[in-house]
């Protein structure tokens, strides 16, 4: 948590989340942290792909979310920094539907040497965010053919019906 703090406290960008507050407490002699975000009215983009009930995104909306991915991805780079959790869960939408990275705890400094159980230890750089964009990309496009799929299957449902 005090490493997420002093990262958010060095890093500023349009879409990166801003830091409003900490609090910590001691209750029942543990300590409890919490960090108080902006307030981002359209939730995770996770929720709005596949969980909501929302209007389906439009095209150039996501393009734009991508964009603005990529944009807080190369932010973070040029810092020397490596965002190692990008997923549709940790990107919030603001009321435009304007993307923002939250939950910073586990960026690392590229050339960050982490333990893997399957390969002993891996070099983290910034091609591992470029093929999580790549993921994120993924879930946004078949997520839309799904979701175009049910409504055809409804519809000639329906047809078949009349």
């Amino acid at each position: 948590m005090l490493e997420e703090l002093r990262i958010l406290g060095e890093i500023s960008h349009p879409n990166i989340v801003k830091l409003i507050g900490y609090c910590k407490t001691e209750h029942d002699s543990e300590d409890r942290s919490c960090l108080l975000y902006e307030f981002m009215p359209e939730g995770t983009l996770s929720y709005n792909l596949f969980e909501g009930n929302k209007p389906m995104i439009r095209w150039k909306k996501r393009i734009c979310i991508l964009l603005d991915i990529s944009k807080a991805v190369s932010y973070l780079h040029g810092k020397g920094l490596v965002y190692r959790d990008l997923k549709a869960d940790n990107i919030a939408l603001d009321s435009e539907l304007r993307a923002k990275l939250f939950e910073f705890g586990s960026i690392v400094p590229e050339g960050t040497s982490i333990p893997s159980e399957q390969i002993g230890y891996f070099i983290v750089c910034a091609r591992n965010t470029v093929c999580l964009c790549g993921l994120i990309l993924t879930k946004m496009c078949v997520c839309v053919y799904i979701l175009q799929k049910q409504q055809r299957n409804t519809m000639m449902y329906m047809l078949l019906e009349c």
